[in-house]
C-alpha cells in the first residue's frame, strides 16, 4: 500500500486532477461495484475504498506541506502532527486491549474488513432456543424446544420449553373457559427461573384459572401488543389480559440504535415511525431473515455480510466515517468502555426511579404510550391489569425518597372500568427481608422468591380478586 501511494505521488503532480480522479475512484467503487467484490471473508471494495481513500489524504498532506502558502502549510504539519499522536495513541490502546489487559470487552470489531468469528450468530453448542424468527414480532422461540442451561448465580438447572406455537407455556386449547393471557418482557417470562416458578403459573395453580404466558425476553410494549395481536387473538378465547411493564426498560425503542453496534449486531425489530397525521409500525431490516440472530444466517453467513454492506451503503458520509473509527479505533472504542463504566457507576450513585415520574408525556415515552393505547384497543373491552414491576434500583430509590407517581398518572391517562393498574413497588419494598434476596445477583431478574411475592401481591389484590370472582359467576 505504501508503495502505491508513492507511486501516485509521484506520478500525478497536479492536485485538483489526482484528487478528483481519486473521488471520482471512489465514488464508482462504493455505489457501482458494492458487494459485487466481496469475497468468501474480506469486504474487498472496503478495502479498495480505504485504500483510494488513503491515497486522497496522503496527496492532500503531500501537495499542502509543498505549498507556497504559509497558513496552508502550517495547516498542513498540524495535520500530520495530529495524525501522528493520534496514531501513538491508538498503538497504545491496540497494546493494552490485546497484551496487558485482554480480558476487557473493548476490542473494536473490524466487521467491515472481515467476518469477525466474534460477531458471528449463536456461539454456542446448545440448541437455539430464542432468536428473529418472526416477521410481524422479531425475537421469538423455536416451536418444540427443549433447553436446559445452569444460572448463573447458583449453578441451579433451568428448562426452556416451547410449546407448538413457540410460547414458552404448555399447549392450551381454543376453548371457551376461564382464561387470562399474560403479556411482558424476561420478568414475565421467567428467565432463569423454571416455568413452575414464574408469578403466572403461581397464579394459575392457586386460582385454577389458565393464565397463558406469552412474554418474552428482550422485548418492550410494542412488541407485547403485537405478540397479542398477532399469536393470541387469533388463537385463544380469552376473558382478560395481565401486561408486566418493568419500568427499568420499557421505554426503549429500536427507532435510533447505534449505528455502529446495529452493524456488528444487525437484528430485526419493530418501531414507531411517525407519519404526518399517524403512526406506522417499521422495522430495523427489511427482512428478518436479513437479521444477525435468524436462523438462516447459519446456513448461508453469506446473507449477513450482505446485510452489514447494504446498512454500511445507506449511511450517509458522516454516519459511514462514524461506523468506520467505531469499529477499528482500538482508542476509541478502550475510551467508550471507560466512559460507559463511568456513567454506569455514576447512574448507580445517583438513580433516578422511573417510578418517581409523574408525567410520562415527552417524546421518550410516546412508543410506550402508543403501545399501551393499542392493548387496550385490541383488548376491546375485556378487563386489562397493567403490573408495574420494580427493579432492585426501583426499591432502594423508593425507600429513600418515598415518593412513587407512576401508578397515579398512568391511572389518570389509562383507567377506566376495564383498565386498571397494580403496581408491586410497595410490597417489595415492604419486604421483611433484604430485597436483594428476591433477585438473580448475577443477573438482575426474579428469582423464585420474587415471582412467589409478585404472585401473591396480584393475587390478593383487591383488582384482580374481583376479576376472579367475576369468573366464578359465569
Amino acid at each position: 500500500m505504501l508503495n502505491l501511494i508513492i507511486f501516485t505521488l509521484k506520478k500525478y503532480k497536479k492536485p485538483i486532477s489526482t484528487i478528483s480522479s481519486i473521488v471520482g475512484l471512489c465514488f464508482f467503487v462504493n455505489h457501482f461495484l458494492g458487494n459485487k467484490t466481496t469475497s468468501d471473508n474480506i469486504y474487498v471494495y472496503r478495502v479498495l475504498f480505504r485504500i483510494l481513500i488513503a491515497l486522497c489524504i496522503s496527496y492532500l498532506l503531500f501537495s499542502f506541506t509543498k505549498s507556497k502558502n504559509g497558513q496552508i502549510k502550517t495547516i498542513a504539519y498540524n495535520l500530520l502532527f495530529t495524525i501522528l499522536f493520534l496514531s501513538i495513541l491508538e498503538l497504545l490502546s491496540f497494546t493494552y486491549l490485546t497484551y496487558i489487559n485482554p480480558s476487557i470487552d473493548a476490542k473494536p470489531s473490524h466487521i467491515l474488513w472481515y467476518d469477525n468469528p466474534a460477531k458471528r450468530p449463536y456461539l454456542t453448542d446448545k440448541p437455539l432456543f430464542y432468536g428473529d424468527m418472526d416477521s410481524d414480532i422479531g425475537r421469538w422461540r423455536l416451536p418444540n424446544v427443549n433447553l436446559e442451561l445452569n444460572r448463573c448465580s447458583d449453578n441451579k438447572n433451568i428448562t426452556y420449553s416451547s410449546n407448538s406455537i413457540g410460547l414458552r407455556d404448555k399447549e392450551r386449547e381454543n376453548k371457551s373457559q376461564k382464561r387470562i393471557v399474560v403479556l411482558g418482557d424476561s420478568f414475565t417470562d421467567g428467565l432463569w427461573v423454571n416455568v413452575a416458578d414464574r408469578y403466572s403459573n403461581v397464579m394459575e395453580n392457586n386460582t385454577q384459572i389458565e393464565h397463558i404466558n406469552a412474554g418474552i425476553n428482550g422485548a418492550n410494549p410494542l412488541v407485547y401488543s403485537l405478540i397479542y395481536q398477532k399469536k393470541i387473538i387469533p388463537r385463544f378465547q380469552h376473558d382478560a389480559i395481565i401486561v408486566g411493564l418493568f419500568l427499568g426498560n420499557d421505554f426503549d425503542t429500536y427507532k435510533n440504535i447505534n449505528k455502529s453496534e446495529f452493524i456488528n449486531y444487525p437484528i430485526y425489530r419493530p418501531y414507531l415511525a411517525q407519519k404526518q397525521d399517524s403512526d406506522e409500525i417499521k422495522y430495523t431490516l427489511s427482512n428478518v431473515t436479513h437479521s444477525f440472530e435468524n436462523l438462516g444466517i447459519l446456513k448461508n453467513p453469506a446473507i449477513l455480510r450482505k446485510t452489514r454492506d447494504s446498512l454500511f451503503n445507506d449511511l450517509n458520509i458522516f454516519e459511514k466515517l462514524c461506523v468506520e473509527v467505531q469499529t477499528n479505533s482500538y482508542f476509541l472504542n478502550l475510551i467508550l468502555h471507560k466512559s460507559k463504566q463511568y456513567a454506569s457507576a455514576r447512574q448507580e450513585k445517583n438513580y433516578k426511579s422511573y417510578f418517581e415520574n409523574g408525567k410520562f408525556d415527552d417524546e421518550q415515552y410516546r412508543e410506550f404510550n402508543y403501545s399501551l393505547k393499542s392493548i387496550i384497543d385490541l383488548a376491546a373491552g375485556k378487563k386489562v391489569i397493567f403490573v408495574l414491576i420494580p427493579h432492585l434500583n426501583d426499591i432502594i430509590a423508593f425507600k429513600k425518597s418515598k415518593i412513587n407517581l407512576a401508578k397515579k398518572t398512568l391511572e389518570h391517562k389509562y383507567g377506566s372500568n376495564n383498565v386498571s393498574f397494580i403496581d408491586l413497588l410497595p410490597a417489595f419494598a415492604s419486604y421483611a427481608g433484604d430485597p436483594q434476596n428476591l433477585y438473580i445477583a448475577c443477573d438482575g431478574h426474579w428469582n423464585e422468591a420474587g415471582h412467589k411475592l409478585a404472585a401473591e401481591t396480584i393475587l390478593k389484590d383487591p383488582i384482580y380478586t374481583k376479576l376472579q370472582r367475576s369468573f366464578s359467576s359465569k
